[in-house]
């Protein structure tokens, strides 16, 4: 569970409340210094409660950030998706609720009853649709599309201070990196949108970074031809690696590059540990071709290659992984007895999946296998 997932939750004053989503009128009204001294209904009388509209604007030390002006100047489609994410971020059961509703494509659906339930359902639905991003609704549900969020050009810096703001607030201030943690919090299942989309996003001045090792790795296997063949070698250990998101830009493909494979690979390095033993674990070993597997398990009977993907689906991994772990294993150089395959991705993997690796198995002798990576089980 995230940090804003496990954020403390009282039902009956941590969920938005009705007319939440006014607050855009009172910041457009009085701007960021006053807008707390006006929740009264001094104004169209707009009554919001003062704990909420703390929480909302992050007004934690009761100074509203001025990233809050910034939003009211830049019209109102900015400031109602930045009104629309704090109030979402601001709570752990919306959090969840967003989560859950994930449809992709930025569109979502929230079902009355999962997660919340009676006047808290009902005024998140209200809220969605006042500030103008619900496609459909009834007593039991609200449907949604969050494109305008992601097309506004003025929001990415606001949103970048906000959900800063938001992420400190959970994690009690601890230094942590806001790209990492975006993907840590996992807010592209929250929005329902893509890690790499939501990152090139709310960073798009660092479109074109260094390409990530994983991201290196996978477009030296299958873009160039390999160097001098390594013969393998095994070396029990792992080097803890960045876990996170950085975006990389090559041609006309964006995407959220491997530091989400470091996490998996940190995480089942540890687990493989408990298993076998730190001296028979070992990551990045060489391979033929001068390229590395990404983890061995080494017993004097048999040797087990590990290659991590974070496709989309179990049929994608499959596909990426599958002539890397042959390559390695059965490549004239590589000189080991390769007892087990295995490809380990977080999509679960079909029923289709699980036939095809099977037809490998028992017609081709090939041992090769799908472990799904759960955080929770490692």
């Amino acid at each position: 569970m995230s940090f804003l997932e496990s954020m403390p939750s009282k039902k009956n004053s941590s969920l938005t409340k009705h007319g939440a989503h006014k607050i855009n009128v009172l910041l457009k009204t009085f701007g960021a210094e006053g807008v707390l001294d006006n929740l009264g209904g001094g104004l169209d009388d707009v009554h919001i409660d003062l704990p909420q509209a703390k929480k909302n604007l992050s007004a934690y030390n009761g100074i509203v950030p001025q990233f809050w002006n910034d939003a009211a100047t830049s019209g109102d489609r900015a400031l109602n998706g930045l009104v629309f994410i704090a109030i979402v971020l601001s709570h752990s059961d919306l959090v969840q609720a967003m989560k859950r509703g994930a449809l992709g494509n930025c569109k979502g659906r929230i079902e009355k009853g999962e997660v919340i339930d009676h006047k808290a359902f009902t005024n998140f639905k209200h809220t969605i649709e006042e500030l103008g991003f619900a496609t459909g609704s009834s007593t039991s549900y609200v449907s949604y599309d969050l494109e305008d969020i992601f097309t506004t050009s003025e929001l990415p810096p606001l949103a970048r201070a906000l959900i800063f703001s938001k992420i400190n607030h959970a994690r009690d201030g601890k230094e942590f990196d806001l790209k990492e943690a975006v993907v840590e919090e996992r807010l592209d299942l929250v929005f329902s949108i893509k890690p790499e989309l939501l990152l090139g996003w709310l960073f798009p001045e660092e479109e074109l970074m260094e390409v990530d090792e994983e991201v290196a790795k996978n477009m030296n296997f299958f873009l160039k031809e390999p160097g001098k063949d390594a013969i393998f070698s095994f070396k029990p250990g792992h080097k803890v690696r960045k876990t996170g998101s950085v975006l990389v830009k090559r041609s006309d493909i964006v995407g959220s590059a491997g530091l989400r494979h470091n996490y998996i690979q940190n995480k089942l390095y540890k687990n493989l540990v408990k298993q076998y033993g730190v001296g028979s674990v070992g990551t990045e070993q060489n391979a033929p071709g001068g390229m590395f597997v990404d983890l061995v398990v080494k017993k004097d009977d048999y040797c087990c290659f590990y290659e991590i993907k974070t496709a989309d689906s179990s049929r994608l991994s499959i596909r990426q992984a599958l002539p890397q772990l042959l390559e390695y294993a059965y490549w004239e150089g590589s000189m080991v007895n390769v007892d087990k395959l295995v490809i380990v991705a977080e999509a679960p993997p079909t029923e289709e999946s699980e036939v095809f690796l099977s037809k490998l198995r028992a017609a081709h002798d090939i041992p090769i296998y799908y472990q799904q990576f759960i955080d929770d089980d490692f």
